[in-house]
Parts: C-alpha cells; sequence; structure tokens
C-alpha cells in the first residue's frame, strides 16, 4: 500500500528524420489494502488525467518534390 509517483519520458532511439516528443509525464499509482485485498487507482497528467500521449514528427527529405499529374487527397501537401 502507498502512493508512488513515476515520470514517464519517451526513448530517443535517434531514428534519423525523427523529432522525438520531449514531454515529461507523471503518473501517480495509489494502491489500497481492503481486508487485504490490494486494488490500485492511477491518475496521470495527459488530457482528462487519461494515459499520457507522446507526439512524434518525421521530416520528409528535402529533396522530396509533390508528384506531378496526381491529384493529393484532401489533407496532404509537399512543402
Amino acid at each position: 500500500p502507498g502512493t508512488y509517483t513515476y515520470t514517464v519520458t519517451e526513448v530517443n532511439d535517434w531514428a534519423e528524420r525523427y523529432i522525438y516528443d520531449r514531454t515529461k509525464h507523471t503518473i501517480v499509482i495509489t494502491v489500497t489494502d481492503t481486508n487485504g485485498i490490494l486494488s490500485l487507482s492511477w491518475t496521470g497528467d495527459g488530457e482528462n488525467e487519461q494515459i499520457p500521449e507522446f507526439t512524434n514528427n518525421y521530416k520528409v527529405p528535402g529533396d522530396l518534390k509533390a508528384p506531378t499529374g496526381i491529384p493529393l487527397h484532401e489533407g496532404y501537401c509537399f512543402d
């Protein structure tokens, strides 16, 4: 029984072109003993205190050009 606090971070494995989320999240786990039965509850600092999320980005190579003569679907773009 007790309260345990953990800091959760993402491991950056230095994959080429990826930009990793550097956010540090905190999770608090509380363990209780009710007549010999252990149970736990937890809270996180994610949205609505849910499981924290990490957002990574992938950097497209600068020499990648938009294809010509092929329509792009909505939501796709080339910079």
